[in-house]
């Protein structure tokens, strides 16, 4: 029953080692570990040399400035496991995670595991040394982090689609916006991806991620989530020279997420639960990041053409969705689909400002205590 992880490598020597260190931490036997990366020098060499054997390490070659879909797309390609999961070369994981979703697959017969991710700032050992108490205090502060708890006591008996709803729940719901929809820490069955050749689209750098796990949403029938299984997603700060895929400045990732979005609905029955909370994640991203945007940016294309890519997308929205959003939501779906630039500047203004007066009264409540 082997495992094998996947590790696209973008040159960060001092965070792979961590990455490698909680391979071996799983004890697990059965496993191999992919590395694919273009950069083979010196200092990689003597981290495939101290974790070749411990790991059963195997590098593979990418082409030059290959991005992580194409070289997961390289490790699947290359993948002799019976089952595959996915592990950036910056973080790393728990010990004996691994054998807590191997364990969890054989116990309740499931086609997916995963479990819970935190954010960290800190390297594994003083990660581990600070324990898991102040971790989980930082994580819950993170403003990128995982609804982990949000479905821990959710009663899925009585649902007739329980499974269907279990998926998009963890792999979608569970994710704030699209950007963080990701396929680390889910343990796949690789008949799954082999059975429906599944792959990561190559034209995306920033949402490529977000197709492959709604596919498995919609190929894999069953799926378990273990809330001791632990995954810590790094992040680093060097925007100069190691720039995380957030801190890039790219003027066409609103383009890209577009292509991604309408890729993604084109796989999905217009009818089904997982359109309606794709549509979910749509509004709230315009309600909030795109609205400030539209506010703040001085660019005027964010008023103009891209606000009317906005609202195009905004027309198919389901209207039993709306529904449910809140009143701010609905006005600017609404103002959107009138194409009403001015009316939607005036309430977004109005929305920020309401905002910012709650933020300045809790704080004084802090202050206060």
């Amino acid at each position: 029953m082997k495992v094998s992880f996947i590790v696209p490598f973008e040159g960060y020597y001092h965070y792979l080692a961590d990455c490698f260190e909680s391979i071996q931490d799983q004890n697990i036997d059965d496993i191999e570990t992919l590395l694919i990366t273009e950069k083979k020098d010196e200092q990689l060499d003597d981290l495939i040399n101290q974790y070749q054997n411990k790991i059963h390490l195997k590098l593979i070659e990418s082409p030059e400035n290959a991005n992580v879909a194409t070289k997961r797309n390289m490790g699947l390609d290359h993948a002799q496991g019976d089952y595959v999961y996915f592990l950036d070369g910056d973080d790393y994981l728990k010990p004996n995670t691994l054998s807590l979703m191997i364990q969890d697959i054989n116990d309740y017969h499931v086609d997916l595991v995963t479990g819970i991710r935190w954010i960290t700032w800190f390297k594994k050992q003083v990660f581990e040394t600070m324990g898991d108490e102040k971790n989980s205090e930082l994580n819950e502060k993170d403003k990128d982090r995982d609804r982990n708890l949000k479905f821990i006591e959710k009663d899925y008996s009585a649902m007739d689609n329980s499974d269907e709803q279990k998926k998009i729940d963890y792999l979608i719901r569970s994710k704030k916006g699209f950007k963080n929809v990701s396929v680390s820490h889910i343990l796949i069955k690789k008949y799954i991806i082999d059975d429906h050749h599944l792959r990561f689209c190559e034209d995306f750098l920033y949402y490529s991620d977000l197709p492959f796990v709604v596919e498995l949403v919609l190929y894999a029938k069953t799926i378990y989530k273990d809330y001791e299984a632990l995954y810590i997603k790094r992040k680093h700060n060097d925007p100069i020279n190691t720039p995380a895929l957030s801190q890039i400045k790219d003027d066409h990732k609103f383009d890209e997420f577009v292509k991604a979005y309408q890729y993604v609905i084109s796989l999905v029955n217009p009818d089904s639960q997982l359109r309606y909370y794709l549509d979910s994640k749509l509004v709230k991203y315009y309600g909030n990041y795109f609205a400030k945007r539209i506010r703040r940016s001085q660019n005027d294309y964010w008023r103009e053409e891209r606000f009317e890519t906005m609202c195009s997308l905004l027309d198919d929205v389901r209207d039993d969705l709306l529904k449910k959003m809140t009143r701010y939501q609905q006005k600017m779906v609404k103002l959107a689909r009138q194409r009403d630039i001015e009316g939607t500047k005036k309430l977004i203004a109005k929305h920020l400002a309401k905002s910012k007066i709650k933020k300045i009264l809790k704080n004084k409540n802090e202050m206060k205590k």
